[in-house]
């Protein structure tokens, strides 16, 4: 390794240690959340795929039984 890559990792190093760590429980709920958000985009794709069109957040949310907030919230974060 050279000597500049090493003062890079070094740097990344050290810069990462300035941000916290989550906790377990944090890290389950992230996961949970996630989990969740990959399960409703599978389903909004399934669906679109057998109805041969694009869902709104309205359609998909009624078949979810979910808030069309929730849902756009969802679909619009990055």
């Amino acid at each position: 390794m050279s000597i500049l890559s090493s003062d890079l990792v070094q740097t990344y190093l050290k810069e990462m240690g300035k941000f916290p760590l989550l906790t377990v429980e944090e890290e389950i709920i992230y996961g949970h959340q996630v989990q969740k958000i990959i399960s409703i985009k599978e389903i909004k794709n399934t669906l679109q795929e057998k109805l041969n069109k694009k869902l709104s957040f309205a359609e998909l949310s009624n078949y979810l039984d979910k808030g069309e907030s929730e849902i756009s919230t969802i679909f619009s974060a990055r």
